[in-house]
C-alpha cells in the first residue's frame, strides 16, 4: 500500500489485482514523507531498478510502542520492529493509524477483478504451475486468502469507505485518470510484475467445471452483483 502526503493519496491493495505493478508505478511520485510497504525481494529489485524509492515509513516508532508490544519485541520478534503499515492493510486498520482528518482528506481508491479470473490467478501464483487438483484448491487456505484481501480491504462494518474502486480490465485507461485525478506530473507507467506464474495463458473459463463456477460465485456474489461482472 501506499499513502502519499505529497499528493494526498491512499492506494490500498488487494490481491491479484494488478496490485505491485501499480505500488510500484505510484512509488515513482513518493517523497521521504510518504509510506511505501515493502513488496516481494523479487519485486523490490524492479523498483530499485527503476530508481523509485522502496519500503519507508511503514514501522511502528517506539514511542508508539504498549506493553504488549514491547513484549512482542523482546520474546516473539526477537527485537524485530512492529509493523505499522503492511502490504495488504484494510480500511479499518488504515483509518485508524492514519486518523480521521486525512483519512478524510486524502483520495482513496483500490482495484477490484472478475472473481472467477482472480481465483485462476491465485490458484497458478500459489501452485507455482504444479497443477493440483482445483478442487482441492478451493478449500484451501490460499483460496480463502481472496476474501481477506477482497473486500474486507475496501470496506468498513460491510460499507465501501474509498472514493473509487477501478476495475483491473480497465486498468490502462484507470492509470490515465488517476494521473489527472492525483494531479501527477507525469503519466502513471506500469512495470510487469509476476509475469511468469501463469504460464498456461488460456480463458478462465476453461479452467472451471460447472460446479466450481458456482461456487466461486457463492463466494463472491456481492463483489459480482456490485460491480456487474459476468461469467
Amino acid at each position: 500500500m501506499i499513502i502519499s502526503h505529497k499528493y494526498k493519496f491512499i492506494f490500498l491493495k488487494t490481491s491479484k489485482t494488478a496490485g505491485t505493478s501499480i505500488e510500484i508505478a505510484l512509488s515513482k511520485f513518493c517523497d521521504e514523507k510518504d509510506v511505501i510497504t515493502p513488496i516481494s525481494p523479487k519485486d523490490e529489485i524492479i523498483r530499485q531498478s527503476l530508481g523509485y524509492r522502496g519500503p519507508q515509513n511503514y514501522i511502528s516508532t517506539f514511542r508508539e510502542y504498549k506493553f504488549m508490544d514491547w513484549l512482542n519485541f523482546f520474546l516473539k520478534y526477537k527485537n524485530k520492529r512492529k509493523k505499522q503499515y503492511y502490504n495488504h492493510i484494510t480500511a479499518t486498520r488504515t483509518k485508524k493509524i492514519l486518523g480521521n482528518e486525512k483519512w478524510n482528506e486524502y483520495y482513496k481508491f483500490c482495484f477490484v477483478r472478475n472473481p472467477w479470473d482472480r481465483v485462476i490467478s491465485q490458484y497458478f501464483w500459489r501452485t507455482k504451475n504444479k497443477n493440483p487438483k482445483f478442487s482441492k484448491f478451493i478449500k484451501s487456505k490460499h483460496y480463502k486468502d481472496l476474501i481477506k484481501k477482497g473486500e474486507n480491504i475496501y470496506t468498513i462494518n460491510n460499507n465501501i469507505v474509498v472514493d473509487k474502486i477501478f476495475k483491473y480490465e480497465e486498468i490502462n485507461e484507470s492509470m490515465i485518470k488517476l494521473k489527472k485525478i492525483l494531479n501527477l506530473p507525469e503519466e502513471i507507467k506500469l512495470p510487469i510484475t509476476k509475469s511468469d506464474t501463469r504460464k498456461i495463458k488460456k480463458d478462465y473459463k476453461t479452467f472451471l467445471s460447472n460446479n466450481n463456477r458456482d461456487y466461486i460465485y457463492n463466494t463472491f456474489k456481492k463483489e459480482i452483483k456490485k460491480f456487474n461482472y459476468k461469467y
